[in-house]
């Protein structure tokens, strides 16, 4: 997948949890951008990116690729990245 087409799934993802819900985005997205913030931490990076792609692993590796709880997971996760990805 290219970058231009990633960036633009993160960002709609962000969108559509917003659009979703609306007035309890921040504090669901809340965990998730914790998360986010903890593995940058783990890995000595400021990259938001970087951090999606090891949480996105890491939740393939113990929900598994197509279960519909890695897909939650994972909406989720590039929800918070493109908000960590804002804040700069």
């Amino acid at each position: 997948m290219d970058i231009l087409r990633s960036a633009i799934m993160i960002d709609d993802a962000n969108k559509s949890l917003r659009s979703l819900f609306k007035e309890q985005y921040d504090e669901m997205a809340q965990k998730p951008r914790m998360v986010l913030r903890n593995i940058m931490e783990e890995l000595h990076t400021d990259n938001p990116l970087k951090a999606l792609t090891v949480a996105l692993q890491r939740v393939i590796d113990t929900q598994g690729e197509y279960s519909q709880t890695a897909q939650v997971h994972s909406v989720w996760f590039c929800a918070a990245a493109a908000d960590l990805c804002k804040e700069k």
